[in-house]
């Protein structure tokens, strides 16, 4: 699997390794079988869970930079307007 999100290539390696744990449904009429799906649900969770950490992590720094972006846009257009105003009140 190819991610375009490069910080999810770990994730996609542990749903792999994941899925192929998944590949069948053990009988949870038994201690063993049901001990096993409750061991790969609860793995799976956690999985989901560090992901959407991830993603609000990589989320926040997009509002960062986004801000920082606009501040230092803002910034420059002030220095632009300040050398050419004295043109346009003229």
């Amino acid at each position: 699997m190819n991610t375009q999100v490069q910080e999810y290539g770990t994730f996609e390696t542990q749903m792999s390794e994941l899925k192929d744990s998944c590949n069948f449904i053990p009988s949870t009429d038994t201690k063993e079988g049901y001990q096993k799906s409750k061991r790969l649900a609860l793995d799976g969770r956690k999985i989901i869970n560090r992901l959407d950490e991830k993603r609000k992590e990589i989320n926040q720094e997009l509002v960062d930079k986004k801000a920082a972006n606009d501040n230092e846009c803002k910034r420059i257009q002030s220095m632009i307007t300040d050398a050419i105003d004295p043109h346009l009140v003229a």
